[in-house]
């Protein structure tokens, strides 16, 4: 269960205007990739990487999914087009916001953390952008894998519920998905957990500490990132336009619901890692205890021993003993005689 710890973002340098488009994060890719689609629920047109089709064509759909942030170009071309605040462009450019939701007098902003664990079983994460307004979503991810391809799929089948509803039913779509994935990280965690409780059963816990903590982080670290979503959620809720909450209503509830159940279970877990670090700790006092209580009987067992080899080592001229040719053997007979007694007293009252 070897982990390293997760790295940091980088800082935006101090003194900046508001609005300065900087890329502030980690360059995962080359050549950012843009898909476009345009549609409705009879038509779907691929973009093919273009942002030149008009994205206010009545009765259709557009939707545009860029991976990777570094090309400040792009991004503030994206913005241009679609109106994005300023504001908006800076945070997509500066991964690591805190899950939110902007409104813009052009749309809406929402910002997620997407959770996995690497092949190092290291819990890593990526920021979600999402602009969205009437017949327009705009997905940005962090890294080149691309995290929306199970709803991608869904999307391209003939008759897909995605093309059927608005813009917000898409925005849900990619929440959910995001919030879904949170549940596979907490199972792991959990299963983490057990395995952990195991090996203290098993004395097996030699990196009990690091492993403790590790895991400690993991779940402060979900719980910093699902808390906020609440809010989001709510506000998805209580869109200004009524006919899209109205209609999206019982999903987006839903979706609340499970960012409940993962708060609580949080909560669960944490209370499970505590319960496990109170066994680690009692294991270890017992076995402490268990320690001292097998020098205690030792020394007992010695103390009339030392006793008796202390009186015959004085070196006093009048000693009658010492001229008895039998005496050493009925000192050591003693001797044995007094732990064995000694040892089967301790065994009947079960000291050990």
């Amino acid at each position: 269960m070897s982990k390293k710890r997760r790295k940091s973002h980088h800082i935006k340098k101090p003194g900046l205007a508001p609005g300065t488009l900087i890329f502030a994060g980690h360059r995962s890719l080359d050549i950012p990739y843009l898909d476009g689609w345009m549609y409705n629920s009879e038509t779907l047109k691929p973009l093919n990487d273009s942002l030149d089709e008009n994205a206010t064509e009545e009765g259709l759909n557009f939707w545009y999914d860029l991976r990777g942030l570094h090309d400040v170009d792009l991004i503030q071309k994206i913005g241009l087009k679609f109106k994005i605040h300023p504001l908006g462009l800076e945070d997509i450019l500066h991964p690591g916001q805190r899950p939110k939701f902007d409104e813009f007098d052009d749309g809406n902003l929402i910002f997620l953390t997407a959770l996995s664990f690497n092949a190092d079983n290291l819990l890593v994460t990526e920021q979600i952008g999402i602009f969205f307004k009437p017949g327009l979503v705009i997905s940005f991810q962090e890294n080149e894998s691309d995290l929306f391809e199970p709803i991608k799929e869904r999307f391209l089948k003939e008759g897909s519920r995605l093309r059927q509803k608005n813009s917000t039913y898409l925005v849900y779509a990619l929440m959910d998905l995001v919030v879904d994935q949170y549940f596979e990280v907490l199972d792991k965690i959990e299963t983490q957990i057990q395995d952990l409780e195991s090996d203290i059963s098993d004395n097996e816990n030699h990196q009990f500490k690091h492993h403790w903590h590790l895991m400690r982080g993991d779940i402060l670290l979900m719980r910093k990132i699902t808390l906020p979503l609440r809010e989001v959620a709510n506000r998805l809720q209580k869109l200004e336009d009524p006919y899209e909450a109205d209609q999206h209503y019982l999903y987006i509830r839903d979706l609340y619901d499970h960012i409940l159940n993962i708060t609580e279970a949080l909560e669960t877990c944490r209370e499970s890692l505590v319960g496990v670090n109170d066994l680690y700790q009692n294991q270890i006092n017992m076995r402490t205890n268990k320690i001292m209580q097998v020098l205690t009987i030792i020394s007992t067992i010695f103390i009339p021993i030392t006793f008796i080899v202390g009186v015959y080592g004085m070196n006093f001229r009048v000693m009658p003993e010492l001229e008895w040719k039998h005496g050493y053997y009925a000192v050591w007979g003693l001797m044995i005689f007094m732990a064995g007694a000694m040892i089967v007293y301790f065994k009947k009252q079960r000291w050990f």
